[in-house]
Order: C-alpha cells, then structure tokens, then sequence
C-alpha cells in the first residue's frame, strides 16, 4: 500500500500540474493521459495505463479485505450469488440480478459496491454496512418481484443515499420484512410518492408509527417564508400518507379524493391567513370582507395528487385602496401555493375561471362578479324560449 500510495501520488501531482488546478481525475481523454503519461516518465501511454490499473488493483484488494466479512455474508443463498467485492463484476451476481429482471446489473452491482465501501452516509459505520448486506437479498427479490426492478433501484438508491444514517432505517427494514416490501413496491409503482421519499427519508417512520401528522402553529408572529416552510413540510408527509394508503388499497379512490380536497382546504386557509398578515404588515389593515372560493375539483371535492387549485378571491369594500390590496392579497397567496421554497412547491393554480379569465385583476370585487353571474354567465346555450 505504501508503494501503491506514492505511485498514486505522483499521478495526482502531474495531473494538476499539467492542469492547473485541484484534480484527482485521470483524464479520459487518450491524448491528455499521454500526456501525464509522459510526465511520469513512461514512454508511451499502454504501460502508463496497465500500471495505473495494477496499483489499483492492489489498493481494492486491500480495501476488499477489511469488508470482506460482511460483503461476502450474502455470497450464496436461494437467489444465487451477490458478491460486490472486487474490481470486476461477479459474473455469477450478474446472472442473479439478470434473472431477477435488472436490465443492467453491472450498473446495479458498481452502486451496491460503492454502498458497501461507505461511500454514502447510511454504510460509514461497519454496523451500517453489515445491516445493508443483511437485507441485501430480500432487497433485491422485493425489487424483482414489482416487475419493475431498474426502476425501484433507481429511487432505492436516491432515498438510500439521503440517508444521513443508516442503522435505524437498515435495523427497521431488517425487523420488519413487510416494510421492506412496501417500501419497495412504493418506490417502483409510484413515481411521485417515491420523489417525496427520496426527498424526506423520514417518513419511512411515519408510516411505522401510523401516528397522524400534527399540523404546525402558524402565528402571526411567524415569518411568511417560515409559514411556507412549516406548512410544505407538513403538506408533503399527508400528502405521501394518503397517496400510500391510495395505493395499497388501505384507502377508496373516492376517500382518498376527499382526503386530498380537504388537505387543500386547510392549506388554503392556513397560507391565506399567512398572506393576510403578510399584506397587513406591509399595506396596512385590511380594507374589508373577502373569501377565496373553490371551483373545478377542488370545488367538486374530487381532488387527486396532481389537480391544481382552481380558485376565485372575492372581496367587498368600498374603500379607494381596496383593489391594489386585495391584488397584493391574492399576489402573496399564490406565491404561498405555488412558490419552490427549499421545501418544494404545493400546488399549481389557476385563477382562469374568475369572471374576467387572464385579462382582469386577479382580486375580484362582490360588485364586478355578481354583475357578471347576473349580466353575462347565464346565456342560453339551447331550448325554443328567448
């Protein structure tokens, strides 16, 4: 090793001197690594390159050998082998995988041998590495049995790599083989319940407990981008739960949409609270009456996962400011639905079905939208009566 250490070393140093800059990269590029080839002192670039490739070789051997208990628990059982030590792929772990429907094993055996190195948070611990080689099999043959392994991996590894530990989340998965199962059928079935998974990790253990999310206190002291923060955070883990109980048959398609319409009810209430205090702070008191009122879906109460939001804020006053305030109200509402904080986004809206569609203001006063529900939305479509 120690050899192989300063035979790196002085690879690394002729490639950033060549470069000019902090590299540990070998350039890909044959005509730029003959280049450090011959910095190096060798004559051509064939033998610069079978070196380089021996004395890695004899680091991952090294490295191999302090994983090689635990890496090779899983070596041979009713699935076939799954080795992921090594420089080249098990041939005989390719088949595995092959058999169980990856399209691409090498591509799936390098990111498993990467986990088993702790090149992720989750396997820097040997605890860490020993449970993810335990649960190894079941992993796979979950994936396997979707039908749609490739696609289970890929989000598989995105949650997995989000992990900022993994012994309590591999401990669980161990002890409970059902959610290991569900976990996978979830991320391969469900595209966006496994976008939220690999995003929040944790709620993995929401749906252990089964306990029901409390919704945050939103204050008037609370900032405006806090009460986004706060309430996307919440918004997303009811969201998951009623997607993965839709989708696990735990909850009908007509509960499910009635669950979803009034998530999007309190969270239209809670953030145009949020905006009202936003809008007084900065404008002053509010200038009279309003309500936001639903249409289309929402409206209907008929709201899947992916409806947006179609709505109509009404105010009545009288008052000379009362349209730029309400604009400004309706302005900082939207922004709270729809705005990609660092939490996401919730919904998108569409304001369109107000009486003057994209053309007017986006605040509509009682005035405007009864003269038009009276004077220009009851117009006969069909009949023998004028």
């Amino acid at each position: 090793l120690t050899t192989a250490y300063r035979a790196l070393r002085n690879v690394e140093h002729r490639i950033q001197m060549r470069q000019d800059e902090q590299t540990h990269t070998v350039p890909a590029d044959p005509a730029e690594r003959e280049a450090v080839a011959w910095l190096c002192g060798y004559g051509n670039l064939a033998d610069f390159d079978r070196d380089l490739l021996e004395t890695r070789r004899i680091v991952q051997s090294a490295y191999d050998a302090l994983f090689a208990q635990e890496d090779r628990a899983a070596e041979s059982h009713d699935l076939g082998n799954l080795v992921f030590t090594g420089v080249d792929d098990d041939p005989e772990t390719v088949k595995t995988l092959g058999n169980l429907g990856f399209s691409d094993p090498s591509s799936a055996i390098d990111t498993i041998r990467n986990w088993h190195r702790g090149r992720v948070p989750a396997t820097r611990t040997a605890r860490g590495r020993e449970l993810l080689t335990s649960i190894l099999p079941g992993l796979l043959k979950a994936m396997g049995a979707t039908g749609e392994p490739d696609e289970a991996f890929r989000w598989f590894s995105r949650f997995f790599e989000g992990l900022s530990s993994g012994v309590q989340t591999l401990s669980m998965l161990l002890a409970r083989p059902d959610l290991l199962d569900d976990l996978v059928s979830t991320l391969a079935l469900a595209p966006r319940l496994a976008q939220i998974l690999a995003r929040r990790p944790d709620l993995l253990e929401a749906l252990v407990s089964n306990a029901i999310p409390r919704a945050p206190e939103l204050s008037p002291s609370v900032t405006f981008d806090a009460s986004m923060d706060a309430w996307r955070r919440y918004h997303r883990e009811q969201s998951f739960l009623i997607g993965h109980r839709l989708l696990h048959g735990l909850l009908p398609t007509d509960q499910a949409a009635e669950a979803w319409t009034s998530l999007a009810d309190e969270t239209i209430r809670q953030m145009a609270r949020a905006a009202e205090a936003e809008t007084t702070r900065r404008n002053g008191e509010v200038p009279g009456r309003w309500a936001v009122f639903a249409m289309g879906k929402l409206g209907g109460g008929e709201l899947t996962a992916g409806s947006d939001l179609d709505i109509i804020l009404i105010y009545d006053s009288q008052a000379d400011d009362a349209q730029t305030w309400f604009t400004r109200l309706t302005q900082r509402l939207i922004t709270a639905l729809t705005a990609p904080t660092a939490e996401g986004a919730l919904y998108e809206v569409d304001m369109r079905l107000r009486p003057s569609g994209r053309a007017g203001p986006v605040a509509v006063s009682l005035s405007a939208f009864r003269h038009y529900q009276n004077e220009e939305a009851q117009r006969p479509a069909q009949g023998n009566s004028r």
